[in-house]
């Protein structure tokens, strides 16, 4: 739904969080963030500071994709 952009996404989920208290003052969507990166699913390393998807979250989403799964 958001083409692959993935502020859109993370802003969406910010608003959902918002909406439906996904999360809690322990672990927050900034939280979800840097466990994201941390574990090299997205990053943040590009002059504009925008964020990207790596091709380890690519590989990730299509094969569960193919099995039916969701993280």
């Amino acid at each position: 739904m958001t083409g692959g952009d993935v502020a859109e996404a993370l802003s969406w989920l910010t608003n959902l969080d918002k909406r439906y208290n996904m999360t809690n003052p322990n672990y927050g969507i900034g939280d979800f963030i840097e466990d994201l990166k941390s574990k090299g699913y997205m990053t943040e390393e590009n002059q504009k500071g925008e964020f990207k998807i790596t091709g380890k979250a690519e590989q990730t989403i299509r094969k569960s994709a193919l099995e039916g799964d969701f993280w």
